[in-house]
């Protein structure tokens, strides 16, 4: 289903199936999920029910794959904005940016109590 539309995404109705399948679903389904959100995470982020679906993505992805959404929000667009100024002051965005910040926190606790062990 996801692999026809992204536009399953933007639906009011159809983004909670979509986040339940991030938060309960198959990882391989999430990944599917995230997978289609990869390049599409700016204008995704910008719109009110997609932003919902971008925000599950960053907090139920694997560390791989919340790695490499966050390396789409730092990184600039091809005529050199700034995603993540664009984020911030977008009224939907900053609520991805809000999420992001937290997962980078809770990213970097794990990794220190991981070290911290071996």
């Amino acid at each position: 289903m996801l692999e026809q539309d992204l536009t399953l995404l933007s639906s009011a109705c159809l983004q909670y199936v979509v986040q339940w399948v991030l938060e309960k679903g198959d990882p391989a389904d999430r990944s599917l999920v995230i997978a289609k959100v990869f390049g599409q995470l700016l204008p995704l982020a910008q719109q009110k029910f997609a932003s919902n679906v971008v925000e599950k993505c960053i907090v139920y992805g694997g560390e791989d794959e919340r790695a490499r959404l966050l390396d789409e929000v730092l990184a600039p667009t091809p005529d050199g904005t700034s995603v993540i100024k664009a984020m911030l002051v977008h009224p939907y965005a900053n609520y991805v940016m809000q999420s992001a910040s937290l997962s980078l926190s809770l990213l970097s606790l794990r990794r220190r109590r991981r070290h911290e062990r071996d």
